[in-house]
């Protein structure tokens, strides 16, 4: 049997220690590229976002201009009479102008 010195003990220890080494900084370096596409998603979901929020603004604004004109719109409606109703008025004025021509204007 052959005997193990110590410097060859040092050569294994080394060897396995910079095999570990470079299979952790394999690890990282995918780790760190891992990381900096996560950032970049991050980085695109928050400007996505806040061009979500700007839209958002727009509609919550047009809705309120939309609201207030249906506002205006049914007001205007209110005032205004049906065709039963002005047909209904526009009887009573003929039959009021056959009136004052029959009984109160002397030709």
């Amino acid at each position: 049997m052959e005997n193990i010195t110590k410097q060859d003990i040092e050569k294994i220890v080394n060897g396995s220690t910079n095999v570990i080494l470079e299979d952790l900084h394999g690890k990282f370096n995918a780790f760190g590229e891992s990381l900096d596409y996560l950032k970049e998603r991050v980085d695109g979901n928050i400007k996505e976002t806040a061009q979500l929020g700007e839209g958002m603004t727009t509609l919550k604004i047009d809705i309120a201009f939309i609201k207030k004109e249906i506002v205006e719109i049914k007001e205007k409606l209110d005032q205004k009479i049906d065709r039963y109703e002005h047909e209904k008025l526009e009887t009573r004025v003929t039959r009021l102008e056959n009136y004052v021509k029959k009984y109160l204007v002397k030709v």
